[in-house]
Order: C-alpha cells, then sequence, then structure tokens
C-alpha cells in the first residue's frame, strides 16, 4: 500500500472519527436541553403550587376590625366642629382654624341615584353600588382652609394603636384632591378612590406597636381634601388586591 492510500486511510478514518464525535456532542446536547426544559417546567411547577398555597392563605379572610368607631357612626361635636369619637387632632392647637370636616352618610336602603356622588363613587369602588348591602358608616370630608404648620401631625384615627407583635393590617379607604401628601395614604393616587392596605409586623419585638397617626406633607392648597373611610385595624394579613367589606365588631355582631 502506498504512503498516499494510506493518508487517505488516515484522513477518511479522522472524518468518520469526528462525525461520530460531532454526532455524539448533538446528542449530549440534546438531552441536556431536554433535561434543563424539564427541569425549569418542574421548577416553574413548584413555585406555581407554592404560589398558589400562599395566595389561598393569604385569601383565608379575617372577620373582625379591633378598633373602635371605625365605622364613624359615633360622633361628637356639632356641626361644623364635628369629628368621630374616639379620633383625636393636632395640627399645633389649631386644628379648627386650619381644616374643615363633614361628615357623609353611607347607607343601605336608599336607591343608588338618591345618594350623593361621593358615597357613589366609594361603593362603586367597593363593588357594592346597589340598594341593600351589608354596611353603614360615614365618610370624613376634611379639607385645607389655611396653609400654615400643620404640626408633628394633623389627626389620628378612633383607637390608633396597633400591635405589631401580632401581624395585624390596617386597612383605609380613601380619596385625595389636590397636591397635599396624607400619611398612611396612597399618595400616588388623586382625584379617585383607593385602598391603602398596610401590613404591620415587629417580628420578636413582642411590644412593637405604631399609632395611626395623619399627617400632612408636601405642597398644600387651600381646598385640598381628603376623604376617609373605614379605617380598620384587622389581624392578620389582609391580600390588597381584595376590597375590605366593614368588617364585624365586638359592637356590630
Amino acid at each position: 500500500m502506498s504512503i498516499e492510500t494510506e493518508l487517505q486511510n488516515v484522513v477518511a478514518a479522522a472524518s468518520a472519527l469526528n462525525q461520530t464525535v460531532r454526532g455524539q456532542i448533538d446528542q449530549i446536547n440534546a438531552t441536556v436541553n431536554t433535561t434543563s426544559a424539564n427541569l425549569t417546567n418542574s421548577v416553574n411547577a413548584k413555585l406555581s403550587q407554592m404560589d398558589a398555597w400562599r395566595d389561598g392563605h393569604l385569601d383565608e379572610h379575617p372577620a373582625f376590625s379591633v378598633n373602635a368607631n371605625a365605622d364613624f357612626l359615633t360622633l361628637s361635636g356639632e356641626a361644623p366642629m364635628q369629628l368621630p369619637s374616639g379620633m383625636g387632632v393636632h395640627a399645633n392647637g389649631d386644628f379648627w382654624n386650619k381644616f374643615e370636616v363633614e361628615i357623609i352618610p353611607v347607607r343601605s336602603g336608599p336607591l343608588p341615584e338618591e345618594r350623593p356622588a361621593i358615597v357613589r363613587e366609594l361603593l362603586q369602588f367597593m363593588n357594592m353600588d346597589r340598594q341593600h348591602f351589608s354596611a353603614g358608616f360615614n365618610i370624613m370630608r376634611m379639607s385645607i382652609k389655611a396653609v400654615t404648620d400643620f404640626g408633628p401631625y394633623v389627626f389620628h384615627i378612633p383607637a390608633q394603636h396597633v400591635k405589631a407583635g401580632p401581624f395585624t393590617s390596617v386597612i383605609l379607604y380613601h380619596k385625595i384632591v389636590g397636591r397635599s401628601s396624607w400619611g398612611w395614604m396612597n399618595n400616588g393616587i388623586k382625584d379617585a378612590w383607593s385602598q391603602a392596605t398596610h401590613h404591620v409586623y415587629s417580628g420578636n419585638d413582642a411590644g412593637g406597636y405604631v399609632h395611626i397617626d395623619v399627617g400632612v406633607g408636601g405642597p398644600s392648597d387651600v381646598g385640598d381634601t381628603l376623604y376617609l373611610a373605614l379605617p380598620q385595624i384587622v389581624p392578620g394579613k389582609w391580600n390588597p388586591n381584595h376590597r375590605a367589606p366593614q368588617f364585624y365588631t365586638w359592637t356590630n355582631l
């Protein structure tokens, strides 16, 4: 056999080996890709199961609020200087010269078209704009009538002390009109009703707490207004994607 023939055989053998190796590499890549895809699908399925489990428990809604007069039905004083009982005011000790307050009833029974527009807007946001519903409360309208030093806070809700040792939710319905920013509210949403949901938990600090003290910040103008309804303190973790009802309390079972 000539040298040329031997070289041709070596080249042919090398080419065949290269084809075999390439085929094996392609098989390995295909196996890796399939395994990787199966692993990704398995992980995604487990994550979906965990999300469903979490959301399912988050949707196990509590039924009680623990702060009295969150419905604003019990009032102190006489209009136009009237506030929900248990609500405290600060505003550097000069609240009534800086703010105007109006109490607006929200009741089951009247036809929807008979209710004030601000009430219908809230009921529509709560998915309950009909003649009869399981609720009865007041909206508080608070408007700025003098732009000045509002102090460390303007008002606190009735029974504003929130224990943070247990897991607790603070839920408030509100509508903000004007440039002012109000504590505890969703200030990124203006001229429309919103539900602010806060989850409060202090971990191993068994004595942790917060107060629902609402201040005014940022640029403000005369006429800036906060509408506030059902500021409720609820044991457990309320799902912010769900509209909070008027919860049971020990006074309205």
